[in-house]
């Protein structure tokens, strides 16, 4: 199955890319992924998304993976073809 990973803030500067394109098994669930990532990136990647217990800077199809209405099996939830993910790492602007 065909999906997209994008990286935003910092992860560009680690990744060297703004975006994967990733052809993946069947039923790979968030957490899989992020073992993906930090097999090719190293751990800061995700590290940096996971800043404390249950909270992600991780989204899919632009909808945050901290909605539990939405996403109620967060980081084992199960991706599809055609799923965007968005891993939004640490940003800084203009004070």
């Amino acid at each position: 199955m065909h999906i997209t990973v994008r990286y935003y803030g910092r992860l560009t500067h680690v990744t060297m890319k703004h975006r994967d394109e990733m052809i993946v098994d069947e039923c790979l669930t968030l957490r899989q992924l992020n073992d993906i990532v930090t097999s090719r990136y190293g751990k800061d990647p995700v590290n940096w998304c996971l800043p404390r217990p249950n909270v992600a800077w991780i989204s899919i199809n632009r909808e945050d993976i901290n909605d539990k209405n939405i996403f109620p099996d967060w980081l084992d939830t199960k991706l599809k073809e055609g799923d965007v993910v968005g891993y939004i790492g640490p940003v800084s602007g203009p004070a």
